[in-house]
């Protein structure tokens, strides 16, 4: 939290139940021991011809290709939101010359240099550009469940075709 919760007084009765919250309510933590289902489980059906299905599937499916761009697209504007954060800098060079005739003959030739160096810092004061770079990383994180779900449905979809 980026701020203390303020004090609020409250009846011991009520201070009782927010302490101890109703037991059908307590989430279930995900412990680190359990093990992250295999990405290509249909592979243990060993059927090259599921196999081949799935792969076909995958490769023509323009909902999966869509869910991959929404991904790459929101990757890109995480990274984007979370540039915000540090300072910029730009810089430029740039060289001129000219050359001019002089009356009576003969000519002049002069070369110009230049050179600009800007640095840029925005103070997140009040948490804006974290809070953009955390939704922005949030949006990421959906896009990306929205990815294994659109290619888990795909692989349901075709297995049920193959084997039913």
């Amino acid at each position: 939290s980026f701020y203390p919760a303020p004090k609020i007084d409250t009846p011991p009765a009520w201070q009782a139940l927010a302490t101890a919250p109703a037991p059908e309510f307590q989430a279930t933590l995900v412990s680190a021991e359990k093990p992250v289902p295999d990405a290509q489980w249909w592979t243990q059906f060993q059927s090259s011809e599921l196999n081949d299905l799935i792969a076909q599937a995958f490769a023509n499916s323009h909902t999966l290709k869509a869910a991959v761009d929404r991904v790459l697209q929101a990757e890109a504007a995480a990274k984007i939101a979370r540039s915000s954060l540090f300072p910029s800098l730009n810089g430029g060079i740039s060289a001129t010359r000219n050359t001019r005739e002089l009356p009576g003959g003969g000519s002049t030739r002069t070369t110009s240099y230049q050179g600009s160096l800007q640095a840029a810092y925005q103070v997140d004061l009040f948490g804006e550009l974290r809070d953009n770079a955390g939704a922005a990383k949030a949006r990421l994180l959906s896009n990306i469940y929205d990815q294994q779900t659109v290619a888990i449905t795909l692989v349901s979809n075709e297995i049920g075709r193959a084997h039913v």
